[in-house]
């Protein structure tokens, strides 16, 4: 067989010639590197070495070409290696259909800029990749003013004004219940939502946006579990960004700025995708197996929220709520324009049994909250200003009585596609203006 083996030895040399002359700083720096360089002399070092060790072995391979022991032991090797690739490929393949399992670099953490009235805004015109804590992965696409949609028209039919449940930058544009209604009804919806927006944000957002265009509707979706914070602007969004708020009867404004390395980060990883092993479900997998859980310190916003007697700061916050809905309120009826509040409840609402099982884990009893007092004095308070809303607590949680377990991100805590679609099929039933 010595014309196999040469042939063999031929194949492998020049093999490893080609890699050799693959591994350099430039191409590995275009495949792998979010930098223009790498700046580290010992990784440097690395590369020079393992690029001659390939190039010299391949050379080797060369001069050793009518060897047929080398090429009985190459072969080997080259059978070793192939069946590893394929069964590391196909435990790829699988854990992406039984078990998905995404990963990378959080880049949902990098999608902000400062506004001088809004306090952040998302950075315009980018379209990148974003992971969600190896849950869940979407494509995002930002628009020229900043938000999840196309340009916005003159005329829509109605506007969504929300939080991160609108943005919803945990799934596919298409997956969103605006987008949803409008395949099922040919009715057009944009999407104003921002991640970390608050009620005194949604009012700011709605006087700004009226300049430009005008709905028949407005939807605007409180989510329980920290809008009434944000009125009170009692926590900060990410990065440090300050959010506006109103203090007594007036909007105190924010003065925002990113630090260096936010700025440096956003240049380097929006827009840009390069490999990493955290896009491998798989190596995902195994890392999660073996991350120590034991010091979970997770603690639900509904231990306050929800606690009995209500405290002095929630109390605030409810009412710095309701001033931010009044004025909502005033601008929709200055500007002729139909207004709905919905009412989107958290994950530990919908779920009640996992808000059990936490209050019993950490000794605590069910006497001393209330997981539903906010939203009873929130309808209350729309009913006293005759505004419409729309709660979905009961909607969502009879679904999930009856076994929807997949409505929210376990992690996330967001609607899942499912929730989504129940969310739409909700609010077509109940506005009588989508047809």
């Amino acid at each position: 067989m010595p014309n196999s083996a040469k042939r063999i030895n031929w194949i492998s040399a020049i093999l490893f010639i080609i890699v050799g002359l693959l591994c350099n700083e430039a191409i590995l720096v275009s495949l792998f590197s979010y930098d223009d360089h790498i700046s580290r002399i010992d990784i440097l070092v690395f590369i020079r070495v393992l690029q001659a060790l390939f190039i010299l072995s391949g050379f080797v391979l060369l001069l050793l070409r009518n060897s047929a022991t080398l090429a009985k032991k190459l072969s080997a090797v080259w059978l070793i290696l192939i069946s590893i690739s394929i069964g590391l490929t196909l435990s790829e393949l699988a854990v992406r259909v039984i078990r998905p399992t995404p990963g990378g670099f959080p880049k949902g953490d990098l999608l902000f800029e400062p506004d001088s009235v809004l306090g952040w805004r998302f950075v315009h015109n980018i379209t990148t990749t974003v992971v969600w804590g190896n849950e869940t992965e979407a494509l995002i696409q930002i628009n020229q003013d900043g938000f999840r949609e196309k340009d916005l028209p003159q005329n829509t039919d109605i506007w969504v004004i929300g939080d991160s449940f609108v943005s919803a930058l945990e799934v596919e544009e298409a997956k969103r219940f605006t987008e949803q209604i409008e395949e099922a009804t040919n009715t057009r919806f944009y999407n104003f939502g921002v991640n970390g927006y608050g009620p005194v944000q949604y009012a700011l957002l709605l006087k700004q946006e009226l300049l430009k265009a005008h709905p028949k509707h407005l939807l605007v979706v409180l989510y329980i579990r920290n809008d009434l914070y944000d009125a009170s602007g009692i926590n900060d969004w990410s990065h440090g960004l300050k959010r506006p708020f109103i203090q007594n009867d007036s909007i105190v404004y924010p003065k925002n700025t990113l630090d260096e390395e936010t700025i440096l980060n956003q240049k380097r990883y929006l827009n840009r995708t390069k490999f990493r092993l955290e896009h491998l479900h798989l190596f995902n997998l195994i890392k999660l197996a073996f991350r120590d859980n034991a010091n979970n310190t997770y603690q639900p916003v509904e231990l306050d929220l929800a606690k009995i007697p209500q405290t002095e700061q929630i109390k605030r916050s409810l009412e710095a709520t309701k001033k931010a809905v009044s004025l909502i309120q005033e601008i929709a009826i200055n500007s002729s324009i139909d207004l709905t509040f919905v009412i989107a409840p958290s994950f530990l609402q919908v779920y009640p049994e996992k808000w059990s099982l936490y209050l019993k884990e950490n000794d605590l009893s069910e006497v001393d909250f209330d997981l539903y007092l906010v939203n009873q004095q929130l309808q209350e308070f729309f009913i006293s200003r005759n505004i419409r809303f729309i709660d979905l607590t009961e909607i969502l949680k009879t679904a999930a009585s009856k076994g929807s377990n997949s409505l929210y991100f376990e992690q996330n805590q967001h609607w899942t596609p499912e929730g989504h679609k129940r969310v739409a099929t909700e609010l077509v039933k109940q506005l009588g203006f989508i047809k």
